[in-house]
C-alpha cells in the first residue's frame, strides 16, 4: 500500500476493531469516505492505480501497479478455490471532484458485511470494492480474475441477460 497509507500496527487495528465493535459493525462514515477519496485525488502518484477500503485499520488504502499485481496473485488463488467472485454488473463508474473513478468489487464466498466505500458512493454490495482511476486498469484486473472464477450463478447470469 502505497501514497500516503502506512503499515498498520498493533494499536492501529486495536483501535479501528474497539471503533467496528463499539457502533456494531453498523457505521459507514461517508463523510470519511468522501474526504479520504478526495485527499486520494490530491495526493495521488502516477503510480497510484486503485484506493479500497481497508477494514482492518478503519481507512482507505491506496495500491500501486506492483502491489495490485501481488494483490492479483492472491485473488488468482481465491478465485480458483472457489473463495472469491466477481461480477460484471458491479463494474460501475463515478465521478468526484471531475475526476472518475472505475469500481471493481470482489464477493466472498462467506458474505461479507457491506462494503464501506461501494455504500459511500450509493451501492448495496458485500465484499470489497477498489476504484480505479483508470477503466483500462479495472477492466484488465477483472478480466484476470474473472477467468479463474467458477461459473456463473444463476442470479448474475440474470442480470447480464
Amino acid at each position: 500500500m502505497s501514497a500516503y497509507n502506512r503499515i498498520p500496527t498493533e494499536k492501529d487495528l486495536k483501535k479501528s476493531l474497539k471503533k467496528l465493535q463499539k457502533d456494531g459493525y453498523r457505521s459507514v462514515h461517508i463523510p470519511d469516505m468522501t474526504r479520504q477519496l478526495r485527499l486520494f485525488i490530491k495526493g495521488k502518484v502516477k503510480s497510484d492505480i486503485a484506493i479500497t477500503y481497508h477494514v482492518g485499520l478503519g481507512e482507505m488504502t491506496v495500491y500501486n501497479e506492483k502491489e495490485m499485481q501481488e494483490q492479483m496473485k492472491l485473488w488468482k488463488n481465491l478465485a480458483k478455490d472457489g473463495k472469491i467472485q466477481i461480477r460484471e454488473c458491479n463494474n460501475k463508474e463515478f465521478e468526484l471532484d471531475n475526476k472518475k473513478f472505475h469500481l471493481l468489487v470482489l464477493q466472498t464466498s462467506d458474505h461479507e458485511a457491506y462494503c464501506p466505500l461501494a455504500l459511500s458512493l450509493g451501492m448495496m454490495v458485500s465484499g470489497f470494492s477498489y476504484a480505479f482511476t483508470n477503466k483500462s486498469n479495472r477492466d484488465a484486473v477483472y478480466g484476470y480474475i474473472k477467468k479463474y472464477c467458477g461459473a456463473e450463478s444463476d442470479d448474475e447470469k440474470e442480470s447480464n441477460e
